[in-house]
């Protein structure tokens, strides 16, 4: 993996161990798996090929998660929330910080995120999964809710992929966004 990621780029970028305690702080960890993905996928299919063990097993299922498109969205979605969000959070864990220089922080943070909340920003960010080797996005079955919930209304349905994952991009910075304004537009504060 390492001579296949240094003919590509000349220099080499290495994974990193994800942190078990800041969420934060896995950006880092995030972005190197998105620089080494091909590198990364190569190992996965390789240890997957020649290892008939558990651990074999194990990895051709890792395969064929990284390979989902989900799972290179998700991946794009936490490095342009996260990343950030990282800055803001060095910044509140200084002890020389003060309210409104938080609250102004935060102000901007939300403002960068609702420029985000643009087709085109989506558009970006799922024109990247097309350059490496991530399946197509697919709509996920149908499923029926069970009798004693139905109420005989037809429930919505998505009717292509793009909209769907549209759906989560915008939920998700939209949960955000609300959740950095009630911490820090608080009368109190």
């Amino acid at each position: 993996m390492q001579t296949e990621q240094e003919g590509k780029q000349g220099q080499l970028v290495s994974l990193r161990p994800v942190c078990p305690t800041r969420w934060s702080l896995r950006t880092s960890s995030m972005v190197a798996v998105v620089e080494n993905y091909d590198a990364v996928l190569s190992c996965l299919e390789e240890i997957s090929g020649c290892d008939s063990t558990e651990s074999g097993s194990k990895e051709g299922g890792l395969l064929s998660t990284f390979q989902t498109f989900e799972f290179f969205f998700g991946l794009l979605l936490g490095i342009a929330v996260f990343g950030p969000a990282e800055e803001l959070t060095i910044l509140l864990q200084r002890q020389s910080i003060i309210g409104l220089a938080a609250q102004k922080a935060a102000k901007i943070l939300n403002g960068n995120l609702r420029q985000m909340r643009s087709n085109d920003s989506f558009d970006v960010a799922t024109k990247k999964a097309v350059t490496l080797q991530v399946a197509e996005p697919s709509l996920p079955r149908k499923c029926r809710p069970p009798k004693r919930l139905d109420d005989g209304s037809a429930g919505f349905v998505f009717h292509t992929p793009k909209d769907l994952f549209r759906s989560i991009y915008f939920q998700f910075l939209d949960v955000i966004m609300a959740n950095i304004s009630s911490r820090f537009e608080q009368s109190s504060f």
